[in-house]
């Protein structure tokens, strides 16, 4: 039924008709807030993309690796957006790619997506942390805490940025609550004149669905973005039904986590030396298009294993991408506080930085005791006229990723590794 309504039969007792309300039918309710939540994923995909090229292109070192959360980069600002008013929603409601979101639609589509993100999943451990520091002079509405932390999750926590054991204690909540991987998202001194710093951190592990054996792992030359070689260990899988696509621009495959495969890892190697043709051509409408033409095929794959750590002040990306006021003096954040001076009003707030801080461990190990390999019957090998023996994909040279939740089309890591 639309809407996810039943019928129900109506009861007679005595004279009087009682009509049981129609009820909701879970699935379709639960499929119409996955829509809800991908419509949300799409905006913050956009944001991601916009956010990693924004970064390669102000890294002067042209080497470094870099690993970017669209979904934790933009959630505190998101649970700051129904708090902003005037010209500094307007620039949230555009560079955060939210036209057409109501706050309350904003707000129920931001809890559904972390329900989803955050439901437990066997063999896959993710931790998305996102939080706001703010200022001790500042008096928040508690009304308004408490609906940033129900709807978004962010910890809202009032401290005294002149104190250097508040650094202490924001890196050891983000320490704490990823298992000692991520120590550091601040620095020992925390600008003294700031009013408000949003720290957002991502730990990802995930168990392959189909385990690499350790045994056919080996040493192989990756060469760097600058040209130089080094020398990694490469996991090497037998598989002879991986999602792949190959196109005039890049290699790609998609590898799953878990018991379920929920969570997908997409690589994406250019056919060029280097990474600029492959970003140039990445936004959303393409990235939809690649991954709606993935097939299965067989192929023979040799990723090299690393963990990937990143960690960068986000606020200066945004402003790079057209997102000024949150940042600076002329910030309105107006509803969001109490007024400690009936004559002067509420006091002022912005965001001084906003650190994010990625961790990222890519290994051989898959979920519980290796899984049968998949293997194409007959008619799929019949289908595949261009594949028939396996693809040889070997990933040595510098490569686009993304880890995203299949559920929800949420990308809840973008980056690209050009040194290993």
């Amino acid at each position: 039924m639309p809407n996810g309504l039943k019928f129900t039969t109506t009861q007679v007792v005595g004279n009087e008709v009682i009509t049981t309300p129609p009820q909701k039918d879970p699935a379709v309710e639960y499929d119409q807030q996955t829509q809800k939540a991908k419509r949300l994923a799409l905006a913050q995909n956009k944001v991601g993309f916009e956010l990693l090229k924004t970064s390669t292109y102000l890294d002067e070192t042209n080497s470094q690796n870099i690993i970017i959360s669209p979904v934790a980069v933009t959630m505190p600002l998101l649970a700051l957006y129904g708090w902003s008013q005037g010209p500094t929603r307007d620039q949230m409601t555009n560079v955060l790619q939210i036209p057409g979101f109501s706050v309350v639609q904003l707000d129920e589509a931001g809890r559904i997506l972390l329900e989803r993100l955050n439901s437990r999943q066997e063999g896959v451990s993710l931790t998305l942390l996102d939080s706001l520091w703010l200022d001790d002079s500042l008096k928040l509405k508690q009304v308004a805490v408490e609906d940033i932390l129900g709807d978004y999750g962010t910890l809202t926590e009032t401290v005294d940025f002149a104190t250097a054991a508040e650094a202490v204690t924001i890196n050891n909540w983000v320490n704490g609550n990823t298992a000692g991987k991520i120590s550091k998202v601040v620095p020992e001194q925390l600008t003294k004149e700031a009013a408000g710093y949003a720290v957002s951190a991502v730990y990802f592990k995930g168990l392959w669905r189909y385990t690499f054996n350790p045994e056919n792992t080996v040493a192989f030359d990756f060469v760097k973005q600058n040209g130089e070689t080094s020398k990694v260990q490469a996991m090497n899988l037998e598989h002879t039904a991986l999602a792949y696509l190959e196109n005039d621009l890049f290699k790609a495959v998609k590898l799953e986590y878990g018991k379920s495969g929920k969570y997908i890892m997409v690589v994406m190697v250019p056919k060029d030396q280097g990474l600029t043709k492959l970003l140039g051509s990445l936004d959303i409408d393409s990235w939809n298009g690649w991954l709606a033409s993935f097939k299965k095929v067989p192929v023979r794959l040799t990723l090299p294993k690393f963990a990937a750590s990143y960690l960068t002040d986000t606020a200066q990306l945004y402003k790079n991408t057209g997102l000024t006021l949150p940042f600076g003096a002329l910030a309105d954040f107006t509803p969001l506080m109490e007024a400690t001076d009936p004559l002067k009003g509420p006091e002022k707030l912005s965001i001084t930085s906003a650190p994010h801080a990625t961790l990222l461990e890519i290994g051989e190990e898959g979920f519980g005791s290796p899984q049968p390999v998949p293997v194409l019957s007959e008619e799929e090998r019949a289908k595949l006229k261009d594949y028939v023996d396996p693809v040889t994909f070997v990933i040595n040279k510098p490569f686009f990723f993304a880890i995203l939740d299949s559920e929800t089309m949420a990308n809840v890591f973008v980056g690209i590794v050009r040194s290993l």
